[in-house]
């Protein structure tokens, strides 16, 4: 056949029919790719924001410390002696170290400074210990104070609750010379306690540290043979290092309450001529 007639019979399916089908099919299949949704390669690789990880949550307590002041008691009366925490911590707990001869009467926290204050009263000059547990706090620290009266001839009592949420770290309190203290420890981790004797009427206030953080309490109980000088200790568990502690010691001469062992255990000592038993207690923050 022809040329002409070549092209003659392809003129609804010719070169131009083949080119026209062409164009038309790829504009369609791109429109078609868009409106379905699919994605057209522009040739450059696109910028993936990549999410930032949470940050690590801060823990309860940070930095726990215990801080010492050691001094002498003048004699001729009542003194005190206070330390302080550093810049940017908080007091959870304290305690310190006297003479079997000084009669203790404030042995509680200082909040309006974070610290810690011991104060008695002795007749002749003598070494004592003052001493603050202290952490950075990321969670609430409070502290709550309660005053009963102690009437003449009664063990009595007064407790300081802390608010609900919160656990207590440690606490303290003071009263009269003629009380005789016979406990100062943690109520079932709710609060403190302080109970004494007296042979005239008088008062006591007690402190309560409260906490929002995780505290571990421990317990140590024993009995003071009645001879000599002698120690009971609470042990933190592993990790753990003491933010405050007290306990119970009847009718010892106690002269010491503050942790020992770098920090490990509490300690409660004393004399006594009597058997009689007593515990130490802990209370335990992780020690970051």
């Amino acid at each position: 056949p022809s040329v002409d007639g070549a092209v003659a019979a392809g003129d609804g399916g010719g070169v131009d029919g083949m080119v026209d089908g062409m164009v038309d099919g790829m504009v369609d299949g791109m429109v078609d790719g868009i409106d379905g949704g699919g994605e057209v390669d522009a040739g450059v690789d696109a910028e993936v924001d990549e999410a930032v990880p949470d940050a690590a949550p801060l823990p309860a307590l940070a930095e726990v410390e215990s801080v010492q002041r050691e001094g002498m008691h003048p004699g001729g009366g009542l003194a005190c002696m206070r330390v302080e925490c550093p810049a940017g911590k908080q007091v959870l707990g304290g305690g310190g170290e006297w003479p079997a001869a000084l009669t203790l009467t404030y042995d509680e926290p200082v909040p309006d400074v974070n610290g810690w204050v011991v104060c008695g009263v002795m007749e002749m000059p003598g070494p004592w210990t003052v001493e603050a547990h202290c952490a950075v706090a990321n969670v609430g620290v409070e502290v709550v104070r309660e005053r009963g009266d102690a009437p003449t001839g009664e063990l009595t009592c007064v407790a300081a609750v802390c608010p609900d949420g919160m656990v207590v770290s440690g606490g303290g309190g003071h009263w009269g010379s003629s009380v005789a203290l016979r406990a100062s420890r943690g109520l079932e981790g709710s609060g403190w306690t302080l109970c004494g004797t007296t042979d005239e009427d008088a008062s006591m206030e007690v402190f309560a540290v409260c906490t929002e953080a995780p505290i571990r309490q421990v317990v140590r109980e024993g009995t003071h043979p009645g001879i000599g000088h002698v120690c009971v200790s609470a042990t933190c568990p592993s990790g753990m290092r003491v933010v405050g502690g007290g306990g119970r010691w009847q009718t010892v001469e106690r002269t010491v309450t503050r942790s020992t062992n770098d920090g490990q255990e509490l300690a409660v000592c004393g004399h006594s001529n009597e058997r009689v038993d007593w515990f130490a207690m802990g209370f335990c923050a992780a020690a970051r």
